[in-house]
């Protein structure tokens, strides 16, 4: 804010005609849509996975309550084992791309073959 402060003289709360404002209220929009189209198909994925154990569970609900417990323990497998491997995931892609970042290509297609051999 210090720095929009010394570029524009008449910043005042809720003043958008300043280019210096307007232009990070752009950036903060870019950003929020960015994140925005990022979490969207991950959060659609979770919902479907949870509504599969659901229903998985509403179909096998008339074998008993041991079909039923066999179907919510799978489920929490299915869940641990997805949780892993997605944080394993997330974690070696921040890894690839800080190397290729930092132009150590070397190291990123070392890194790159070590995340998909594990």
């Amino acid at each position: 804010m210090q720095t929009l402060r010394a570029s524009c003289t008449k910043l005042q709360k809720g003043c958008t005609t300043c280019p210096a404002v307007s232009s990070m209220i752009a950036r903060t929009r870019h950003i929020r849509w960015s994140v925005l189209s990022l979490a969207l198909p991950v959060t659609a994925s979770s919902l479907l996975q949870r509504a599969e154990g659901i229903l998985s569970v509403f179909l096998v609900g008339g074998l008993g309550p041991e079909a039923i417990a066999a179907v919510g323990l799978s489920q929490l497998l299915i869940f641990i084992a997805t949780t892993l491997l997605g944080g394993f995931s997330v974690s070696g892609t921040v890894v690839i791309a800080q190397l290729v970042g930092a132009r150590r290509t070397q190291e990123a297609k070392f890194a790159a073959s070590q995340c998909c051999v594990g």
